[in-house]
């Protein structure tokens, strides 16, 4: 049998839903020699969680013997339990790769395209968990790169966040709340593939570069003097996507990105940059692979004084807001559907997120306005509906006004402001950890208005 073949087999026989099977399939391993004395599979008509927890399943793989590096799975025809052969498997050699090309379409996970489409094996096990299985045909199948953000925000477009009422049927393009706990479940079992399926070190990735190194002495000696904040962060922004471009179209470039290169290999590798003592700030030119200077370190310790304060005083600041808005806000409730208020607070949004469950006063009524509608009125002065002219009676708001994300929970409109203070609270947290330097366009429209 091929291996494409024996893997949708093994997907509709419910393998991905087993950790020994994907690590069997997608990581380097010696498999254990099949003994068909020892190896005995459940009977089919056995109880589920038996055939489920089995050690001995349809499709599980093996090796002929123990000379040979001949792979095959077991499995059962006719009632017949026999040893299917896959070929030949080098030492050091995953039957699979979860970035190895290959061709689906509607016969292998009905999600898929009727016409065939290029994808990876990766995209194909993600697909089946996290939609097909939760939610039939409700989302289609996905292509490319997939993180968290991405997976929740396809599900939440279609959330209906409550079951139908009884006797009430289900709307077949929504998802419900128990079709939700199966992808919670599902994702959460996705993170039991991190010892194999997870970028590890290599040698590039532990070294520094040295276009990236010669790049930000360059730069140094062309200002002449010390760098300010503002010339620094422009400089390591620069080296940060230098170093990496250089790693595109390796083994390496998933894994090091974001704070990796940022923080992380900046540090150790070219310049240690900002350090920020108790309302002090220096910039550290030597990384710490050339060793720590004696007269950096009055600013190291600095440093390190002051990020313990943060998360062990500082932090109290945002823990307090939190305890203090819930007592002030927890009688607070949302109570009503619509108080009609015609009013409305005028309101300059400058991301299209910020109507996302906000009802705007359109031309055509008071709706939330679509994807399309919300770009076009980015930059503009409109009214929304908002607690700050909601007519509800006091101290409660009404649905409308409060929107769609708040409404959902109408007793936990304390929640919501209490994030405020968490925020905070979050912000010291941060500081005891290494951070990036980096500048943004600072928009007086937005800060005052």
């Amino acid at each position: 049998m091929d291996k494409f073949t024996y893997f949708t087999s093994a997907l509709h026989a419910g393998c991905a839903g087993r950790t020994h099977w994907v690590t069997s399939c997608f990581s380097a391993m010696t498999h254990e020699v099949y003994d068909p004395g020892k190896h005995k599979l459940a009977d089919d008509d056995a109880p589920k969680l038996i055939r489920d927890q089995a050690i001995t399943y349809q499709f599980r793989i093996f090796r002929f013997n123990k000379d040979s590096h001949e792979v095959g799975f077991i499995h059962r025809e006719n009632e017949e339990v026999k040893l299917v052969s896959l070929g030949e498997l080098k030492p050091m050699a995953s039957i699979f790769s979860f970035t190895e090309k290959t061709m689906v379409n509607n016969t292998v996970i009905p999600t898929a395209p009727e016409q065939a489409i290029e994808t990876t094996y990766g995209n194909i096990l993600v697909n089946w968990l996290l939609f097909f299985l939760p939610f039939g045909l409700k989302i289609p199948f996905q292509t490319g790169k997939l993180d968290g953000g991405k997976c929740d925000d396809l599900v939440n477009e279609k959330y209906a966040r409550s079951l139908p009422k009884k006797g009430e049927e289900r709307d077949p393009k929504l998802i419900y709340v128990d079709e939700y706990l199966k992808y919670q479940k599902n994702a959460s079992y996705l993170d039991s593939w991190s010892n194999f399926a997870t970028a590890s070190a290599t040698l590039a990735g532990l070294t520094p570069n040295p276009e990236v190194a010669k790049f930000i002495k360059t730069k140094l000696k062309e200002l002449g003097h010390p760098p300010s904040v503002s010339e620094l962060a422009a400089i390591e922004e620069q080296a940060a996507k230098l170093d990496k471009d250089l790693f595109k179209g390796t083994e390496d470039e998933n894994f090091l990105s974001g704070k990796n290169i940022k923080v992380g290999r900046k540090k150790m590798f070219y310049i240690y940059g900002l350090e920020e003592g108790f309302g002090l700030s220096t910039i550290v030119e030597a990384p710490l692979s050339e060793g720590v200077k004696a007269e950096d370190l009055p600013d190291y310790a600095n440093a390190l004084r002051a990020a313990s304060f943060n998360r062990g005083a500082q932090t109290a600041l945002g823990g307090v807001g939190v305890k203090r808005i819930n007592q002030i806000f927890q009688a607070i409730n949302v109570r009503g559907d619509d108080c009609k208020d015609t009013e409305g607070y005028s309101y300059v949004a400058y991301d299209e997120k910020d109507f996302y469950g906000t009802y705007v006063f359109m031309k055509d009524g008071v709706r939330i306005p679509t994807e399309e509608e919300a770009k076009a009125l980015l930059g503009q002065l409109v009214r929304i509906r908002s607690p700050m002219s909601c007519k509800e009676k006091a101290p409660h708001y009404c649905a409308k006004c409060v929107g769609t994300e708040i409404a959902m929970l109408p007793n936990g409109v304390h929640n919501t402001l209490a994030a405020i203070s968490s925020k905070e609270m979050l912000i010291f947290m941060k500081a005891m950890h290494g951070r990036s330097l980096s500048t943004v366009e600072y928009s007086i429209e937005r800060s005052i208005s």
